[in-house]
């Protein structure tokens, strides 16, 4: 599976003057554009629910991400397509990828509604001195496991880009949902509610794994608020 990522420093939209304008923006944009290969289309932006969970925020080369686009299909080349057609409208500052797409952990969502909670996207490049296949065996296959266990996500989305098309070049883009307690809570956001114990236990876990492939000095850490727009299928 491939994906495309837009990424903003913006969550208005020229094309989109009300705060709810996005939504039949992007539903007609997908109408008049759209190929029977693409499968999914989601919306996020920063919004006062996702700002519930601004203890979360790292950014270490701004400009933090403010709103991100996110279309999936099993056809590459019907991506590149619609990734030529969205960089015309795409506002100055933003970034644009094409990647493979892994979701190793999903939930069943309603199409047009708020995801429930907020979705913490990360973008960053791996140590330098990693080759292409010890990123993909310590991140996609060690860590995925790890990240699951240690923490309280409903869906998990890896993206490994595959070509930087606009904006800040990065390896990686992660996407993980957390229910809204986790916004202000160690123990929800670290699935340890109760248990200081295992709190630290996952903690240290999470952070030894993170260290075997990210590069910190690049790491931006964003909550979103997400909606699934539609699928094709």
């Amino acid at each position: 599976m491939y994906s495309l990522l837009a990424l903003f420093d913006t969550p208005a939209l020229t094309a989109c003057p009300t705060s709810d304008g996005w939504l039949t923006h992007w539903q007609q944009w997908l109408a008049q554009h759209n190929s029977a290969a693409l499968t999914a289309m989601h919306w996020a932006q920063s919004d006062g629910d996702s700002q519930q969970a601004q203890r979360w925020q790292r950014t270490a080369r701004p400009p933090a991400t403010a709103a991100r686009l996110l279309l999936t299909s099993e056809d590459k080349s019907a991506l590149e397509r619609l990734a030529a057609l969205l960089a015309a409208q795409l506002p100055e500052r933003c970034g644009l990828y094409l990647c493979r797409y892994y979701q190793p952990l999903s939930a069943e969502l309603g199409m047009g509604e708020r995801t429930a909670g907020t979705l913490q996207l990360c973008s960053f490049n791996a140590l330098p001195e990693l080759t292409a296949a010890q990123l993909q065996q310590r991140w996609l296959q060690a860590h995925t496991p790890v990240a699951i266990a240690t923490q309280s996500t409903s869906h998990y989305r890896q993206h490994l880009v595959q070509a930087t098309l606009l904006g800040e070049a990065v390896d990686a883009i992660v996407e993980e949902q957390f229910p809204a307690a986790a916004a202000d809570s160690l123990q929800h956001f670290f699935n340890a509610v109760g248990n200081p114990e295992q709190l630290h236990r996952n903690m240290a876990a999470m952070q030894q794994s993170c260290a075997q492939f990210i590069d910190f000095n690049t790491l931006n850490v964003i909550h979103l608020s997400d909606w699934p727009i539609a699928t094709a299928n």
